[in-house]
């Protein structure tokens, strides 16, 4: 869904389907998507018109003709193989346009938001995965390193939300409080925890634990994916004033 001029707005995305006979054609971009540049298959998102229960989702299968993408140069998280994308005039049949079954309000951004609910709890278990490795990294190699315990304790607090949150979201996939409470604050616990893993090993640490300078690298990027801190802040306001925190 995103785009490189309009980020994670989704409601203010530039890609379009234009009618094309039965079926459409897709013009537009996006940037910032794992695997997209080696991939053969994937959901493209797109608008048919300019209001937001406008904005549907493809199949769309590729090599096809007017689709370009392109591997970003990447720092970190080079195994993700994060893309751009460019349409100009992909085709697209009829019945590869999804959710024609579906009411319209419960197609597009409604489809969207309760697979986002799922691939949340996803994110926040691998950033509260790697502050686990991290945390074990280095009481492997400096057993009573200051704030040890506590880190520990910490990310094993983060799993405990992160089983929940999943629990949560197989009972209501609609409902998507906990799982952006969990991934607002596993990412804090990932950062959190790289600082704290950075300073335990002294001032050369990173240079003689690679390993370690990949993970304090890699966990910023936890931040971007699947909405950023600030949009969750407002998801986990938002549900708490509805009572989704006693649910």
């Amino acid at each position: 869904m995103t785009e490189e001029s309009r980020g994670n707005d989704a409601t203010a995305m530039e890609t379009r389907f234009d009618r094309d006979g039965d079926g459409w054609r897709l013009n537009g971009g996006k940037c910032y998507v794992g695997n997209a540049a080696r991939g053969s298959v994937g959901v493209v998102f797109g608008r048919t018109g300019r209001g937001a229960l406008s904005i549907r989702a493809a199949l769309v299968e590729v090599p096809a003709a007017g689709w370009h993408g392109e591997k970003l140069d990447m720092i970190g998280l080079r195994g993700a193989y994060i893309s751009r994308l460019s349409f100009s005039d992909v085709s697209i049949p009829a019945g590869r346009l999804l959710g024609d079954h579906l009411p319209v309000t419960r197609r597009g951004i409604f489809a969207a938001i309760t697979t986002f609910n799922h691939m949340r709890v996803r994110i926040a278990a691998s950033a509260v995965g790697t502050a686990l490795a991290m945390v074990e990294y280095v009481l492997e190699h400096r057993k009573n390193a200051p704030g040890g315990q506590l880190a520990l304790a910490r990310a094993e607090a983060g799993r405990e939300l992160v089983y929940e949150a999943a629990a949560r979201i197989d009972r209501d996939p609609e409902r998507g409080y906990l799982s952006s409470a969990a991934k607002l604050g596993a990412v804090g616990l990932a950062v959190g925890t790289a600082h704290w893993a950075s300073a335990a090993l002294g001032p050369a640490g990173l240079i003689e634990h690679p390993l370690l300078e990949k993970w304090t690298r890699d966990v910023h990027a936890f931040e971007f994916m699947e909405g950023t801190s600030n949009i969750h802040r407002l998801h986990v306001a938002r549900g708490y004033q509805a009572g989704d925190a006693d649910a």
